[in-house]
């Protein structure tokens, strides 16, 4: 099945808050970004192009990527807390 079903929460879902404050990375800001692209490049032009208004935010201090290649080309979760 890969990667082919499941959620990603939208930005600020209580999720998402509780998923960073377990993990000891405090935040009053927060994002959840997720992909499909055929390679990694086409993956950063996706997220850019997704919400660059996020991605270009200051109040934005720390970010955690993850990158898993799959039977349908590579899922790339950006998460974003400041």
């Amino acid at each position: 099945e890969g990667y082919s079903s499941g959620t990603i929460l939208p930005e600020g879902e209580a999720e998402l808050r509780d998923r960073l404050d377990r993990a000891g990375i405090p935040s009053t800001a927060r994002a959840e970004i997720a992909v499909l692209a055929a390679s990694p490049e086409a993956g950063q032009a996706a997220l850019v192009e997704r919400v660059p208004s996020v991605l270009g935010s200051a109040e934005f201090t720390k970010a955690g990527v993850v990158v898993v290649e799959g039977p349908t080309g590579l899922l790339i979760v950006e998460v974003l807390a400041g």
